[in-house]
């Protein structure tokens, strides 16, 4: 599965500090996956399957699946349309509770326009009975300002690159196959278990009620 977020440093420091007890008792996760709407296939309900929730959404809830250890119970999803007219939802927002009751929040929304100078943002907030930490899993950039460029005001990445790293993770398991040590790759089941919670956040979406996620 292609669920880069979990290569980053950020995420391999976010799961380590969870396995290490630092934050306490993980009272509430509060995630968002913003963008800018893409173009082609992307705007067709047919083709797509949906918008910013199916787009977007993957990417937050594998990394808040991953980290943690535990699954997605229940979902509650709104969505709208409201900054391009068409039939995929441009807005959403996503409250999870998950199995050992702590809820989780997700803001997927296309709310950036063009005259963002970066696509979008991954971030998550982690409330703890000990501790609080914000990650932003696309912060390691700098500011490029220039009056030669279309884009007078640009992001500039530097730092870990989370599709490179996912892409060596994924040639060194083909090479080792299952002496493959400590893979990060997504598999099948993560992959099953979060288009579950998906299709329920679209469901509740359409039936305006909180539902369970069927595995």
């Amino acid at each position: 599965m292609s669920l880069p977020v979990r290569f980053t440093r950020q995420a391999v420091m976010l799961k380590e500090m969870v396995k290490s007890s630092v934050f306490g008792d993980i009272v509430s996760l509060s995630g968002t996956n913003h963008g800018t709407l893409p173009g082609g296939w992307f705007r067709s309900l047919a083709l797509s399957g949906g918008g910013a929730i199916m787009d977007h959404g993957p990417h937050v809830i594998d990394l808040i699946r991953w980290a943690t250890g535990h699954e997605i119970s229940n979902v509650y999803a709104v969505t709208s349309n409201r900054f391009n007219g068409l039939e995929i939802e441009d807005s959403a927002l996503l409250s999870m509770e998950m199995d050992n009751g702590v809820i989780a929040f997700l803001d997927p929304s296309y709310s950036r326009g063009d005259y963002f100078p970066t696509w979008g943002d991954v971030t998550l907030n982690v409330e703890g009975t000990d501790l609080s930490a914000y990650y932003d899993f696309l912060g390691n950039k700098f500011d490029r300002y220039s009056i030669k460029s279309k884009k007078t005001h640009e992001y500039v990445g530097y730092d870990t690159d989370m599709d490179f790293n996912m892409i060596l993770d994924f040639l060194a398991l083909i090479k080792n196959g299952s002496n493959a040590k400590h893979s990060m790759l997504a598999t099948l089941d993560d992959g099953y278990s979060e288009l579950m919670v998906i299709l329920a956040a679209y469901r509740s979406a359409r039936e305006k009620k909180k539902v369970k996620i069927e595995r």
